[in-house]
């Protein structure tokens, strides 16, 4: 097991939505002149996928580890078990505030 695999699951969906935040933001005052709002929804989208992709490496990494939720055994196999898992549950939670973040692109206007 590869550790930039693991640590992929664990930071990267958090990194990516960091960066996905800044880049909406430097985006907006351009949406709001130009009053097109598909830029907006088009790097949610691809921010969608990118994380969803951190959650897809984290569960490959607990398949790899053996797929059981058991952390508590000692050495390098528990350890992996612990962040695949851990990198699972961020790059859930990272998902869910990206399509969250959706709403109010598509319900407010781009000036809004």
């Amino acid at each position: 097991m590869n550790i930039s695999t693991l640590w992929t699951g664990v930071i990267g969906g958090p990194l990516i939505w960091l960066v996905y935040l800044q880049v909406n933001y430097m985006l907006v005052p351009w949406a709001c002149h130009s009053g097109h709002k598909g830029v907006l929804l088009l790097v949610a989208a691809i921010t969608l996928i990118i994380t969803a992709g951190t959650g897809v490496v984290a569960w490959r990494a607990w398949n790899w580890s053996g797929p059981t939720d058991e952390t508590e055994e000692g050495g390098p196999m528990g350890r992996s078990r612990f962040m695949a898992l851990t990198g699972i549950g961020v790059a859930a939670l990272i998902t869910l505030l990206v399509v969250a973040s959706f709403i109010p692109i598509v319900v407010y206007q781009a000036c809004d």
